[in-house]
């Protein structure tokens, strides 16, 4: 699969969701957020900013990978 192709805005908006995740999770954090990108028909900055939040919220939580 291509890699993707994200505009300024949507690696800003990856960047700003990183920040309160521990630095050794952010890799881990912005893969998910690609995995889950490449399965969306279409992909802009409602769909970058949703399903990195999901995410987000699982790192928040603790539900996410642990380092």
């Amino acid at each position: 699969m291509p890699p993707l192709s994200l505009t300024t805005e949507m690696i800003s908006t990856l960047t700003m969701l990183a920040q309160p995740i521990r630095r050794e999770q952010r890799d881990a954090f912005l893969q998910q957020v690609a995995q889950r990108l490449k399965r969306e028909k279409v992909i802009g900055e409602g769909s970058v900013a949703r399903i990195a939040r999901e995410i987000q919220r699982e790192y928040l939580l603790g539900l996410g990978p642990q380092p």
